[in-house]
């Protein structure tokens, strides 16, 4: 896809309610390119509060949970910009790793 595309949303995806406020909220352009900068973005400063935990030994819990909460909020837009919702993507993932899990246990001589 080409730089600043504006994609179109699945119409016949179902929408969870936290699907469908992000959807109804969006103030940003509607581009893959801007959803992917954003949520990587939020995904850093997921990893610099955990950073300030360890440099000061201290429990920042809820400012990782804002911070998880920001991404989850790109990843959500961004997986509708490519026509899925947060269920297709958590399906195919369990599937994904089943399927690795199988081979792993495949090459170490166990039965999947």
């Amino acid at each position: 896809m080409s730089k600043g595309v504006e994609t179109g949303f699945s119409e016949h995806a179902r929408l969870t309610p936290y699907e469908q406020f992000v959807a109804e909220n969006w103030t940003g352009p509607r581009t893959i390119e801007y959803a992917a900068i954003a949520m990587g973005g939020e995904a850093g400063e997921v990893l610099n509060e955990i950073k300030k935990e360890m440099r000061d030994n201290t429990h920042r819990q809820e400012l990782v949970r804002d911070e998880l909460g920001d991404t989850l909020h790109y990843l959500t837009h961004l997986a509708r910009l490519y026509g899925y919702s947060l269920e297709d993507i958590m399906a195919a993932n369990v599937q994904k790793l089943m399927r690795r899990d199988a081979a792993k246990m495949s090459v170490c001589g166990q039965e999947a």
